[in-house]
């Protein structure tokens, strides 16, 4: 009780206890109350409120752009006294355009709950959000990684005119990308001439991590 002093009873009988906080064990708290020779007992029952979220397994992945993550988040409701709390509801949300298997679902009798999360599909950290009642959120991270590539992107150098025998003004510039448009870098790229009869400096280049590459130098 936040207060043990005696209450006087209003005009009408009426007396109210003092804020009444419950035991960090959960089950039966009674309160006794006594006045003059009556004697009376209230009850109330504890039961394990969520405290805190902690991630037991998926943090800190890595995974395709647009995928499943192999190992789907994990998370452990815990109460004040770090003891697993059953049947809490838990609701999910994403950032950077990811998916879950649902939005919300409720810990088991372990105090667990799983959701499947699929990353969105731009390139970069994805975080899924984890709420219970209003405790703080827990944030789960995942980096984004370009997807296979699929096309080539011309940045610069197109359309150019230049003397005969000569070096164009612009060297070309492309950038290979997956489906989605990110930048993909670590790819083997050819330049090839096939008319003109010009020469590269470059007839192999690795993309860039912003996925560009470039033969250098064009003679036409």
């Amino acid at each position: 009780l936040a207060d043990g002093l005696p209450i006087t009873t209003n005009s009408i009988g009426e007396a109210r206890a003092p804020i009444w906080s419950l035991g960090p064990v959960p089950g039966i708290n009674t309160l006794i109350v006594n006045a003059g020779p009556g004697t009376a007992s209230i009850t109330a029952t504890g039961v394990r409120g969520p405290n805190n979220i902690r991630v037991v397994a998926g943090a800190d992945q890595t995974g395709i752009v647009g995928q499943l993550l192999i190992v789907a988040p994990r998370l452990l409701v815990v109460d004040a006294q770090e003891i697993p709390v059953a049947s809490a509801i838990v609701r999910f949300s994403t950032t950077n355009g990811g998916t879950v298997s649902s939005t919300q679902t409720t810990t088991d009798v372990n105090g667990v709950a799983e959701v499947g999360w699929t990353l969105g599909t731009t390139a970069g950290e994805n975080t899924l959000i984890v709420a219970v009642n209003d405790i703080p959120p827990t944030l789960v991270t995942a980096l984004g990684t370009p997807a296979a590539p699929s096309a080539v992107v011309v940045i610069e150098g197109n359309n150019q005119f230049g003397k005969i025998n000569s070096e164009v003004l612009t060297p070309p510039l492309v950038r290979v990308t997956d489906q989605f448009g990110n930048p993909v870098p670590g790819v083997d790229v050819t330049f090839t001439v096939t008319s003109g009869g010009g020469t590269i400096a470059n007839t192999l280049a690795v993309s860039d991590l912003l996925g560009v590459s470039s033969p250098g130098t064009w003679m036409l």
